[in-house]
């Protein structure tokens, strides 16, 4: 009953699909004008380096070169999501901020979250991957929130049993680029 609402309902009503994150409209963004806007969430908080939930900084870098080939570099405006601060509970850090050195020497400007309690700074994290032109996730539900909210390219790290129509395995290097 509730895909019905979806099938039989005009576009413009409130709980219509294309209206996912539209509350985070409002908030201001810090991309680059005319740019086509890439965030990256990289997990890696909670995460001992050896973990492979702690996708290597090379898949990134992969997506990155990826669409840089397809979408000139001067047209691209990359923004990576992380912290490096566990929870509060815990007292022991596994990441530092030049972990994300690799990501600044490409040209991305990279926002840490050096507050985790912070709910400011989750939704500004949070509007961001939701309305990217391309978010590339982690192995983390922290942006499967954003990324259902996302109308735009996601790609996925081949971990979703179901995902939507408009994302992408970045997995799967025999898809086509382009």
């Amino acid at each position: 009953m509730f895909d019905v609402f979806f099938l039989t309902s005009p576009v413009d009503a409130p709980g219509h699909p294309r209206h996912r994150g539209r509350h985070l409209d409002r908030r201001p963004l810090l991309f680059a004008p005319g740019k086509v806007s890439v965030v990256i969430h990289l997990r890696r908080a909670d995460l001992e380096r050896d973990d492979t939930r702690a996708t290597a900084d090379s898949y990134y870098y992969r997506l990155a070169k990826e669409i840089a080939d397809i979408i000139p570099s001067d047209q691209l405006d990359f923004h990576v999501w992380s912290s490096p601060k566990n929870i509060p509970a815990f007292d022991y850090d596994y990441w530092t901020s030049k972990d994300y050195d690799g990501y600044r020497e490409r040209g991305m400007t990279v926002h840490l979250d050096e507050h985790i309690d912070n709910n400011d700074d989750m939704l500004v994290a949070w509007t961001h991957m939701a309305r990217a032109s391309i978010l590339i996730m982690s192995q983390s539900s922290f942006s499967m929130v954003p990324a259902y909210m996302n109308t735009n390219c996601v790609i996925f790290p081949s971990n979703i049993d179901a995902p939507l129509e408009n994302w992408v395995n970045g997995r799967d290097e025999s898809r086509a680029s382009s």
